[in-house]
């Protein structure tokens, strides 16, 4: 196999590393959704040789089947806590038949650690949207059939979290800024809100809400969308008329409420959700 470094080794002492992946070289050959899942899988296979490697995920595009000629493969590679404890570093960048992989090390404690307070919903995301590749105990599937859903008090929790600032920034802090005057201030409540408004819609689903890389082209998928969402995208992302995006997304809010009602939220919060406190500011 061509690879530079053995993923099963771990690069020594700290490193740097740019979060943008590598573009694909002219003339080198396109990569396909199936010839990267074939990679993880031999990558998968050389990692769990090893004693200390007891599991193995896939995750990112490759795993969601978004990947393009530009993927990488990502994996995390669980190993024991006293292997983890030895490594100087976390993360292994690889190239494998001439694919990019990135491998990161965890243990099941790490991940559950990153997974139990249900409050990181990119983490959530990555997790739930995996795939386990190696699981030689059984243990890494029951630890992620764990966390396949919310519970029903954390997404009722989680919908007020996102419904409270969503309507804070618009229409909100939105319209008094146009009030105001102030259009570039009212552009950036808009633009926030509607990446509240958008996890409220992942969430009415029933799913996690997606890193934000995902979270448009993942909206094709669920079952319900309020109608006003995507006037809403179109207007909030494009055009200066900041008084016409501060109406779509006040109607937008306005669809919204009977949904929030009918998943359990009170009337109270629905309606005046400024009367009441939040303990978690969600991630956008």
């Amino acid at each position: 196999m061509n690879r530079t470094r053995d993923p099963t080794t771990p690069t020594s002492g700290p490193r740097t590393r740019e979060r943008s992946r590598p573009t694909r070289e002219r003339g080198a050959p396109s990569h396909t959704t199936e010839s990267l899942r074939a990679v993880a899988a031999e990558v998968a296979t050389a990692l769990s040789r090893s004693p200390d490697v007891v599991g193995v995920l896939l995750t990112g595009s490759v795993a969601n089947r978004y990947a393009d000629d530009d993927s990488d493969v990502d994996l995390h590679a669980v190993v024991t806590s006293a292997r983890f404890d030895a490594l100087e570093s976390h993360r292994t960048d690889t190239r494998w038949r001439d694919v990019f992989v990135d491998v990161e090390w965890v243990t099941h404690d790490v991940i559950e650690s990153r997974l139990a307070d249900w409050q990181d919903e990119s983490a959530l995301y990555v997790y739930t949207t995996s795939e386990v590749l190696v699981d030689e105990t059984g243990q890494l599937t029951r630890l992620l059939a764990r966390y396949a859903s919310h519970p029903p008090g954390v997404r009722r929790r989680k919908l007020f979290d996102y419904w409270y600032f969503a309507t804070a920034d618009a229409p909100y802090n939105s319209g008094k800024a146009i009030a105001r005057e102030d259009p570039f201030t009212a552009e950036c409540y808009l633009r926030e809100a509607l990446e509240y408004y958008l996890g409220l819609v992942y969430l009415l689903n029933g799913e996690f809400v997606p890193y934000r890389k995902w979270r448009l082209v993942e909206l094709r998928s669920l079952a319900w969308v309020p109608e006003g969402l995507w006037p809403a995208i179109r207007a909030t992302l494009g055009g200066t008329d900041v008084e016409r995006k501060h109406r779509l997304l006040a109607a937008l809010a306005d669809e919204l409420e009977p949904e929030l009602l009918g998943a359990g939220l009170s009337p109270a919060r629905v309606h005046s959700p400024d009367r009441f406190s939040v303990d978690h500011t969600p991630s956008v």
